[in-house]
């Protein structure tokens, strides 16, 4: 984490996690990559019983793109859109109502 906050990558990275995170759950609940978050949420959502709107919190609480991030920030949001990837990777995987 402390090399990419040297290299000042860190928005680089949030936003290859949150990309691959829509892609994921596009992929899960048949719709295009480019549908927006808040509709993939929804779907999601609908589809697995749970509530993922802290998503999009996530997302704005990296700064959308521009924010100056500390550390600790950096490693929480990383952490959390990573956790949110595997753990729709593993449903992905289970789900008999996906198509693989």
């Amino acid at each position: 984490a402390g090399l990419f906050q040297q290299a000042k990558v860190e928005q680089f990275v949030l936003d290859n996690l949150w990309h691959d995170l829509l892609r994921i759950m596009a992929e899960l609940i048949h719709l295009p990559v480019d549908t927006p978050p808040e509709q993939l949420i929804f779907a999601v959502n609908r589809l697995t019983g749970k509530e993922y709107q802290p998503i999009l919190k996530l997302y704005s609480a990296s700064g959308g793109l521009s924010q100056k991030l500390s550390l600790k920030q950096f490693l929480m949001i990383a952490s959390k859109l990573d956790a949110y990837r595997k753990e729709f990777l593993a449903w992905k995987k289970s789900s008999p109502f996906v198509n693989r």
